[in-house]
């Protein structure tokens, strides 16, 4: 029975490559003004330490998570957190390539030397800037939800928890 925190990577990743590969596609602009993150990535998805969903607010035109420290908001930079999430979404990544690389193979249905390449070149080019600059669509932190992702944070805005939904052993155990 396995209990790896391997969760999400194969959405994560499909929504990493796709975010590099829609971006590269349609020549989306950043959505960053003066190096400062204009959205949460993970809007929806993050929560203090009482399990309160967090509010996204926008100071100067810098999105914010705020965290109400008893009756106290604490404005915290989103970029800040998101870059924490998207640190261990990449650290997975690293740490399991093969498997990521073989997971997306089956995602779109190819088996192909040069799908393989493909996205053996995406996974070696993700960058963590150019991820938070384009954003992650909607659609994508819905899902994530719905899986049961979240990240929880405290007053500092450190992660504390990351919830991620386990992927079943070859047994069908999580």
């Amino acid at each position: 029975m396995s209990h790896e925190p391997f969760p999400v990577l194969a959405l994560a990743l499909r929504f990493v490559v796709s975010i590099i590969q829609i971006g590269a596609i349609f020549k989306i602009e950043p959505v960053q003004e003066n190096g400062m993150a204009t959205q949460a990535l993970f809007a929806g998805l993050v929560y203090d330490e009482d399990e309160r969903l967090l509010p996204v607010k926008y100071v100067g035109g810098e999105a914010q998570y705020v965290v109400d420290d008893n009756g106290f908001l604490r404005h915290i930079g989103a970029e800040i957190v998101d870059r924490q999430v998207l640190g261990i979404f990449l650290e997975q990544l690293e740490g399991n390539k093969e498997m990521a690389v073989s997971q997306m193979l089956t995602m779109m249905g190819k088996d192909d030397l040069l799908t393989k390449a493909a996205i053996d070149a995406s996974l070696r080019n993700i960058d963590m800037d150019q991820i938070i600059a384009q954003g992650i669509p909607a659609q994508a932190r819905d899902m994530l939800g719905m899986m049961g992702f979240r990240v929880v944070i405290n007053y500092h805005g450190e992660l504390v928890r990351l919830d991620q939904p386990a992927v079943p052993d070859d047994e069908g155990d999580i």
